[in-house]
């Protein structure tokens, strides 16, 4: 007999009050596990924010998630019963939530390792630590993945007729360095809008640069590019240009 599989982005109570169990039973017996968090998965499944696993029926494991912003998600907590990890599920459940989220136009996704351990686990989905992470002490890292296609930064672009330039410190502090990252704006068709955005972790008074050849069109601080919202929730986000 095979292995039924299903995936679900619209659990019902009945579902939720069998997650409620087995997290309750998982306390009890290993004081681990996320059961103390439950009025925060009752939040997200109140939300429409919670989707659930199931093998032959039973449901073994679910995800939760918020927005912090119109193109970024983060995943608060994902669970698979014990007896039912290292089979894939939970990857098999992750992939099935990254095309949810692409659905919603959602570019990048974050997390935090809490347990610590879970840190292995997600860097094998090629998560990796955000900027401000690497090489801290912390115990729970903070991890995110771009989920989409986006614009690659270049180390020399000696032809390019347009590009953007950013450098990781304000304007006052980068007057006379060179930007940390490049790249070439390639537009859509008859549009101003990018092929492909330009995503990257960064911070909103960062310097930004826009120009064509010689000629600068913009020279400033992130939040103040083009009168035009790039900044969201941690992330640097260029669709296109006003």
């Amino acid at each position: 007999m095979g292995v039924l599989i299903k995936i679900s982005f619209k659990p019902i109570q009945s579902e939720l009050d069998y997650i409620k169990e087995w997290l309750a039973v998982e306390d009890m017996l290993s004081e681990t596990g996320f059961y103390c968090n439950w009025a925060s998965i009752v939040t997200s499944f109140r939300r429409g924010q919670m989707a659930t696993i199931s093998v032959n029926g039973k449901i073994i494991g679910f995800v939760i998630w918020h927005f912090p912003s119109s193109h970024s998600a983060r995943i608060d907590i994902t669970e698979i019963q014990s007896s039912y990890r290292k089979f894939g599920y939970g990857k098999l459940l992750i992939n099935h939530l990254f095309d949810h989220f692409r659905s919603k136009l959602i570019y990048v996704v974050d997390l935090c390792c809490a347990p610590a351990s879970s840190q292995s686990y997600w860097r094998g989905l090629k998560f990796k630590a955000s900027p401000s992470f690497e090489g801290s002490d912390s115990i729970n890292k903070e991890l995110y993945r771009i989920i989409v296609e986006c614009s690659k930064s270049q180390n020399v672009i000696s032809k390019a007729p347009e590009i953007i330039e950013l450098w990781d410190g304000e304007p006052y502090e980068t007057i006379n360095s060179i930007p940390n990252w490049t790249w070439r704006v390639k537009y859509n068709k008859g549009t101003k809008e990018l092929k492909t955005p330009i995503i990257i972790p960064g911070h909103p008074n960062w310097r930004i640069r826009w120009r064509k050849g010689e000629l600068v069109i913009f020279d400033g601080k992130v939040w103040r590019f083009k009168k035009k919202e790039i900044y969201f929730g941690g992330y640097i986000v260029i669709c296109g240009v006003l």
